[in-house]
């Protein structure tokens, strides 16, 4: 039997979408049909272009999150199923070929939102079914929940949902995409900085990047076809770092025993892996062991979030609660 390595264990007696812990996280990610490949810019530009084919719901991949609480905030909400996402991918498509955007297309400034619960759902629904989906649970305290609100408080506010794009300063409230905001709620709920092998570093040749201004990228296809490497060393470029799907589903499968795509995260817990490992046998008591060391989680070190950007809402606070929020 394999050894577990890290903090991402099996829980194998529960369905993705139950609530197991009295205040966590779920992240809930979704692979694309085809393996986005990062190589260089033809082999990414090839891949996402495959994805892309048949108006697939999430062509690069998608993280969503999900927030269970057992207090409520002010809004009278503890619950919440969203991500962010574009307001419409083929209106994106279409930016992107207009203003010939090349690699640009990276950093641009799309038209983003807070996707809603219902859409949300129905999605992970079709990504379940495709065995396209894997959900991870990280049980966190009343306080870091509450903080994690707070945070979307905030985004919901400042409308920083309205700005979808890659290398945002998420903390600032800049806008994000949708595995960067996944990746704030799970700093705030664990503290941990992901392992840099889920990480994608890619640096973009300015020539490939236009910002939908002045500066476009003509013939950009045939470009990139002949574009086998990211940037040279001496060569003017601008870094992109995001999450990867793929990448973020190796970690989980080399270090963790699989059931039914559900594991359970406890790494910021202190607990050890040879104790702790979840079987239908011993759940409750391990559940409960687990349970007590989240509540002493306190406060998220960063809480205070400092958003120096406001842009218009496109819809009053409360509605984007009641958009993303879920009864339970």
């Amino acid at each position: 039997m394999k050894r577990l390595l890290v903090g991402i264990f099996l829980l194998s007696s529960v369905s993705s979408f139950a609530q197991t812990f009295k205040n966590e996280l779920k992240v809930h990610v979704i692979t694309p049909k085809y393996r986005i490949k990062w190589k260089s810019p033809r082999s990414l530009s090839l891949t996402a272009g495959i994805n892309s084919l048949g108006n697939d719901y999430a062509p690069i991949g998608h993280f969503a999150v999900e927030l269970n609480c057992e207090n409520p905030n002010k809004f009278g909400v503890k619950s919440v199923l969203t991500g962010m996402e574009r307001v419409s991918k083929k209106e994106s498509q279409k930016i992107v070929l207009r203003k010939k955007l090349g690699l640009g297309s990276l950093f641009y400034n799309f038209d983003g939102d807070l996707q809603g619960a219902a859409s949300t759902q129905k999605e992970l629904d079709m990504a379940k079914k495709a065995g396209r989906l894997t959900t991870v649970t990280i049980p966190t305290s009343a306080q870091r929940c509450q903080d994690a609100l707070n945070f979307l408080e905030k985004w919901i506010e400042h409308g920083s949902y309205t700005i979808y794009g890659g290398n945002k300063d998420v903390k600032a409230g800049e806008g994000s995409g949708c595995a960067d905001f996944a990746l704030e709620f799970f700093l705030i709920a664990t503290s941990i900085t992901p392992r840099e092998d889920i990480m994608v570093r890619v640096d973009v040749p300015e020539k490939l990047i236009g910002d939908g201004v002045d500066k476009k990228v003509p013939m950009y296809f045939w470009r990139v076809l002949f574009r086998g490497k990211w940037a040279k060393k001496h060569e003017n470029s601008r870094q992109y770092v995001t999450p990867d799907t793929n990448k973020v589903m190796d970690f989980i499968y080399k270090d963790v025993l699989e059931y039914d795509k559900n594991y359970i995260y406890i790494k910021h817990l202190g607990l050890d892996p040879d104790t702790t490992l979840i079987t239908s046998e011993n759940f409750e008591e391990k559940r409960s062991l687990i349970e007590q060391n989240a509540q002493t989680l306190g406060s998220y070190e960063k809480t205070d979030y400092k958003f120096s950007f406001q842009y218009d809402l496109r819809e009053s606070i409360e509605e984007s609660w009641n958009r993303i929020k879920v009864n339970k």
